[in-house]
């Protein structure tokens, strides 16, 4: 019996806890202020039911509930503040005293009964908490009171422990009423707290003014557990000597032998530190959320107009205040610029900084509280007698040299305490970082839009500048053309010796004035950017002795031998672009056989170690026994237009420009380049390319056009070209190649010579009269000269010859693309193989 008794007893203990979570866990959202709300009764039904170990361990368990799952942070074993921390212990705390009273109330309830006088006499003589009756013979303070004087002749008797002990303590209040709710017996504290004397305590109604938020007052909250015979918790708010106290109060029903409500005991705990801290907890949660709000807002802020107005209704939630305002620092003045009150204050007007507050805080660079603005000497009162103030605060805007200020007011007399000041200077630290962050954007804005227009002005210098050599290009190249075809056209005439020298120097001078044409758009084309990458693959070996037998013939005349060695671990066919790797070796050994009068250049190529099956460096070196370069032409000699010789007595030709263009596109192919040398015993060019391998080849493409020379060319050939000169060249070496050749003046005439005659290709200026190329080609390709002729190969052969020209002509609907001057050669190599394609 005794073992289930237990068993029955822990449920108990471990139900009702569990209980009282649950219903706490689902009223949580309306009763979140009150964390113990419901444990309390929890508490108080396990002391009751299983006594005082019960009620201790029902509290110890309740006080772990409530700290895991309701203090935050939640779903852990810690405090974020010293108020939650208070509040746990004060539960603790009255738990223990609430299952310590209800063990004494039981004990005292089954003692047998007595006589009442001597029950009243033994409780006085043991504890000595109970008076002697007054002259009138009603009790003044004790465990059981006679209600017979009260006029009803019922004994209620209260066990003695309930008004000593730890019930004695100064902030706990324990008092019994009886079922009419008249007052029967107090604990010393009652005394102390309200100063009335014993006997005009004892048989009133009330002796506090209490009120409760949620409750009523504190007889209504006694008559309630009078009427409904259950345990009550309430939490009531008292006047008392020392000021307005919160109480968290425990009212529990007695009952006569018969079960009857016959008079209640009330406990009352002073949780006024507890509720301070709540508050001013509460107080700083809002100012900060304010605060962090406020800041949340100023981030996305895009003006200072926008600024001022979040800045100003922030400041006035903060502070409670009746009104805010927004002060710019202008050099001597305070500009009122913004303003959140009651009534209008001072918004757009301008004061020195000397006849006014904000400006005194901006001079000193720190806040000011003046509590009445009428007696303190910085203040101009008759300004302020117009308006509502009468107590105002004001923060610098950054204390080192201050933006501006912010201001609030009270319409009526108002200290605000320190961390009201400290959360407006927290803001008016906020505004200045957005302040600064706008002054910032704006700057950067007036550099962007600088920057800018500087760019449009550099595009637009480019863009003149590309504009210019194009058109220089193609006015040079047009006459050089004709200048280069009257020369080539010399040479298949009877000539004597000194005419056929004039002639080679004439064509000499003529290939180094469109070398040096190249060149300039060349360097036009990377300093512009516009240089790209052609990717293919090629024969690397048969690049190296095109650049070979290229220069072979002009070192063979001047003495110097030109040698060429590719190492056998070079890949016969890679990756890479042709054209720039070509051009680079160009420019160097032409460089060296220009410097060199005897001796030799050396080509060597070979590839450099790699542990990468794919990609692969090669190492390509230019020796020479030339001139060298001297240590002062060494620093300059990548630059643009420099000479190792810049003197009137120049020994060696040339622009400048070979050097810079090979660093350019080295860099552009991702090379490096470096060079040694010793001024009058030679240098040497080494480059390092990186390419990447072709696994296998489909096929070994060979030079088709050979040098066995060009078969006769029985063709139709309709010349377009406005410069007579060079009309007359290509028409003659058409001639003398075995073609018939026709010349059409523009574009217009080309389209009408195509539809009266038959003819098998085209060769097409571009830039023309009346009608240009584009558009005659364009006509030519819709079917305007007739759908037979709509598919006849058109050859651009212009002066235009920049980055894109080629690219864009073909896209026109040319078939292929010579630029002007035109070697013979190269045309009827061209003619050749379109019309092979064609047939």
């Amino acid at each position: 019996m005794r073992a289930s008794n237990s068993v029955y007893n822990v449920s108990l203990v471990l139900l009702f806890p569990l209980l009282a979570l649950g219903l706490q866990w689902v009223l949580w959202a309306s009763i979140s202020p009150f964390t113990w709300l419901l444990f309390f009764p929890a508490v108080f039904f396990s002391a009751r039911l299983t006594g005082l170990h019960g009620g201790a361990v029902s509290t110890i368990l309740s006080a772990l509930l409530g700290w895991y799952f309701f203090i935050t942070p939640q779903r852990s074993f810690g405090f974020e503040n010293t108020a939650d921390l208070y509040s746990t212990i004060m539960f603790i705390l009255m738990g223990l005293l609430i299952s310590e009273a209800l063990e004494r109330l039981k004990k005292a309830e089954q003692r047998p009964g007595k006589n009442v006088a001597e029950e009243v006499q033994q409780s006085s003589s043991e504890s000595g908490s109970f008076s002697q009756a007054d002259s009138a013979g009603a009790p003044v303070m004790g465990a059981a009171a006679c209600t017979e004087n009260l006029g009803d002749k019922h004994w209620i008797q209260f066990p003695e422990e309930i008004f000593g002990g730890p019930f004695a303590a100064r902030d706990i209040l324990v008092y019994t009423r009886d079922r009419r709710g008249r007052l029967l017996g107090v604990n010393p504290a009652v005394y102390s707290m309200t100063g009335i004397r014993k006997d005009n305590l004892l048989g009133g109604m009330s002796f506090l003014t209490f009120t409760s938020p949620v409750d009523g007052g504190q007889v209504d909250n006694d008559r309630a557990v009078l009427e409904c015979g259950e345990t009550g918790v309430f939490e009531e708010v008292a006047e008392t000597l020392n000021g307005q106290r919160h109480f968290l109060s425990v009212k529990h029903p007695h009952r006569d032998q018969d079960g009857v409500v016959d008079g209640l005991v009330s406990i009352s705990l002073d949780i006024t530190r507890r509720r301070i801290a709540e508050q001013e907890n509460e107080r700083k949660a809002r100012e900060q959320g304010l605060l962090a709000d406020a800041a949340n807002k100023l981030s996305l802020a895009a003006s200072i107009e926008e600024v001022r107005g979040i800045v100003s209704r922030a400041a006035r939630q903060i502070a409670g205040a009746d009104g805010a305002t927004f002060v710019h620092n202008e050099d001597d003045n305070c500009f009122y610029a913004d303003e959140e009150a009651i009534a209008p204050l001072w918004k757009g007007k301008r004061f020195p900084q000397k006849l006014c507050i904000s400006g005194w805080v901006m001079q000193n660079r720190k806040a000011v509280i003046i509590p009445d603005v009428f007696d303190d000497p910085r203040i101009p009162a008759d300004v302020y007698r117009k308006t509502f103030v009468k107590s105002m605060a004001m923060v610098p805007i950054r204390s080192a040299a201050p933006l501006g200020c912010i201001g609030i007011y009270w319409a009526k007399r108002n200290v605000p305490d320190d961390s009201v000041v400290q959360a407006l200077q927290s803001l008016a630290d906020l505004t200045s970082v957005t302040m600064e962050k706008l002054a910032l954007i704006r700057k950067l804005t007036e550099r962007n839009v600088e920057l800018k227009q500087s760019k449009e002005e550099a595009d637009a210098a480019n863009r003149a500048k590309s504009e210019f050599l194009a058109n220089m290009s193609h006015e040079l190249r047009t006459p050089l053309n004709g200048v280069m075809g009257t020369l080539q056209i010399l040479t298949d005439t009877p000539l004597n010796a000194e005419q056929e020298d004039f002639v080679v120097l004439a064509t000499q001078s003529c290939r180094r004035l469109t070398r040096l044409l190249g060149d300039i758009l060349d360097l036009s084309r990377i300093e512009a950017g516009k240089e790209e990458l052609k990717v293919e693959s090629f024969s690397l070996p048969d690049t190296v002795r095109a650049v070979w037998q290229l220069f072979f013939p002009a070192a063979r005349q001047t003495n110097v031998i030109l040698n060429l060695e590719i190492a056998s671990a070079v890949p016969p066919m890679l990756w890479g672009d042709a054209t720039k790797v070509h051009q680079v070796l160009n420019n160097l050994v032409g460089n060296a056989l220009k410097f060199t009068k005897t001796g030799s250049v050396d080509i060597y190529v070979g590839a450099l170690p790699t542990c990468d099956n794919r990609d692969l460096r090669i190492l390509f070196s230019i020796s020479d026994t030339g001139i060298g370069i001297s240590d002062d032409n060494l620093v300059r000699m990548f630059e643009p237009f420099s000479q190792a010789e810049g003197s009137c007595t120049r020994h060696f030709q040339g622009a400048g420009l070979g050097l810079s263009i090979v660093k350019r596109l080295v860099a552009l192919m991702g090379g490096e380049l470096c060079v040694e040398t010793e001024e009058y015993v030679g240098s040497t060019f080494y480059i390092s390319l990186p390419f990447q391998r072709v696994e296998a080849l489909a096929e070994q493409v060979g030079d088709v056009l050979s040098a066995q020379g060009i078969r006769r060319l029985p063709y139709h050939v309709l010349v377009v070209e406005d410069d007579t000169l060079s009309a007359r060249f290509v028409a003659r070496q058409l001639e003398n190649a075995g073609a018939t050749a026709y010349i059409a003046g523009d574009g217009k005439q080309a389209l009408e010579a195509l539809r009266e005659k038959d003819f098998d290709l085209v060769l097409m200026d571009i830039q023309m009269p009346v009608m240009d190329g584009l558009q005659a080609v364009k006509a030519i390709r819709e079917g305007e000269v007739g759908e037979r002729r709509r598919l006849i190969p058109v050859i651009a052969l212009t002066a235009y010859a920049m980055a894109g020209d080629r690219d864009r002509f073909i896209a026109s609907g040319m078939d292929a693309y010579l630029p002007k001057p035109v070697d013979c050669q190269v045309l009827l190599k061209t003619i050749d193989g379109i019309m092979a394609q064609q047939n």
